[in-house]
């Protein structure tokens, strides 16, 4: 009996033993430059689900001074897992100050809305590293040049040194510096979380931009913003807990890790923003198209069985055929099935998750 144990207990700790070999061996072949980050963590996820890194959250990375434009965290959110919002409480505060009543998003006005996503860590308070901090980072230096190249550049010095700060020319200077500095810091803010955790953070800039040049030498963050302008917003009035509850659904998450797998493949190609746009909306034309004829085709199917089988099933259960019945039943399930079966083969299948969003939250 003991020796049973013992050859359990063996066998256990074999079965850790490969796994934890198979791991180091993965993570080895990541510091050693053979996997990029992406196919480190997406492997990652896949082989140990239950780990820190199995675990990581998609994360949405902006300047606080983004909440001045019309930008729906609601929308986002069906994309993003949480977001780091740049000095937060700081721009909040100005806002408030401001009474713009053009903003739509209630948690900027609600306390107890914004305690929510906060305690709910939906949205997280960001402070910006000190130079010390990114000077230690060798992971970032490439976007703390960035910024430190704009710190200098004509623009920011005309408006640092301009003379009359009353004029329209300096707010107008200024509106351009804080748009620009936004970019810049949600680019550094995303490649230092990305170097200290196992999180996927990308930076979200105003659309407003030219998307390919500001966010130059970052082609999966260009894909994620030009792909996020395809999602719905919500309405203002759509609970919170709506929009978890379709991330959460199986069916959803099936759709989001293929748009996300997409992401990654077209990055590669790097596109600018109008050919991202065009493979977007060709993807949803075709898809659509595929699954309204074969819902078309399904749905005549079953109104012809619908006349046929209603009288069958009756007479089988006068007759006590239940058997019979029964497999009238279920071909209406195989009628459901062949949907399933047919969305598996759509073309745009990639981005089904945008049309499931779009049809949820639809106005």
């Amino acid at each position: 009996m003991f020796q049973n144990h013992r050859k359990i207990s063996y066998a256990i700790l074999d079965t850790i033993r490969k796994k934890m070999e198979k791991k180091n061996l993965i993570t080895k072949k990541y510091e050693e430059g053979f996997l990029s980050r992406n196919e480190y963590l997406e492997i990652m996820k896949r082989e140990y689900p239950n780990s820190k890194i199995g675990q990581s959250k998609t994360v949405g990375v902006f300047d606080g001074s983004l909440l001045m434009i019309k930008l729906s965290l609601k929308q986002l959110s069906l994309f993003f897992d949480k977001f780091y919002i740049i000095d937060l409480h700081q721009w909040i505060d100005h806002l408030r100050s401001m009474k713009i009543d053009t903003l739509e998003e209630s948690y900027l006005y609600n306390k107890a809305e914004l305690d929510w996503l906060l305690e709910n860590e939906i949205i997280n308070e960001m402070i910006f590293p000190s130079d010390e901090e990114l000077q230690e980072n060798i992971k970032v230096k490439s976007e703390y040049n960035r910024l430190l190249e704009f710190y200098n550049s004509k623009l920011f010095r005309q408006v640092t040194e301009h003379k009359n700060k009353e004029s329209d020319d300096y707010n107008k200077k200024l509106v351009r510096v804080l748009h620009h500095q936004s970019v810049f810091r949600a680019r550094l803010q995303s490649a230092f979380i990305n170097s200290m955790t196992f999180d996927d953070a990308y930076p979200v800039i105003d659309n407003v931009f030219d998307l390919g040049r500001y966010l130059d030498g970052l082609p999966k963050a260009h894909v994620v913003n030009v792909s996020i302008t395809k999602l719905p917003t919500p309405t203002p009035n759509t609970p919170w807990e709506q929009i978890q509850d379709f991330r959460q659904d199986s069916d959803s998450k099936e759709k989001y890790n293929r748009i996300k797998k997409w992401i990654r493949k077209i990055a590669k190609e790097n596109l600018r923003t109008n050919e991202i746009n065009e493979e977007i909306e060709d993807l949803i034309n075709d898809y659509e198209k595929y699954m309204k004829i074969h819902k078309i085709k399904t749905n005549h199917s079953i109104l012809k069985s619908t006349v046929i089988t209603t009288a069958e099933m009756i007479e089988n259960i006068v007759k006590l055929k239940f058997g019979e019945a029964a497999k009238q039943v279920f071909s209406f399930e195989n009628r459901k099935i062949s949907l399933l079966e047919a969305e598996m083969k759509a073309p745009g299948r990639e981005i089904a998750y945008i049309i499931k969003a779009r049809e949820e939250f639809k106005k």
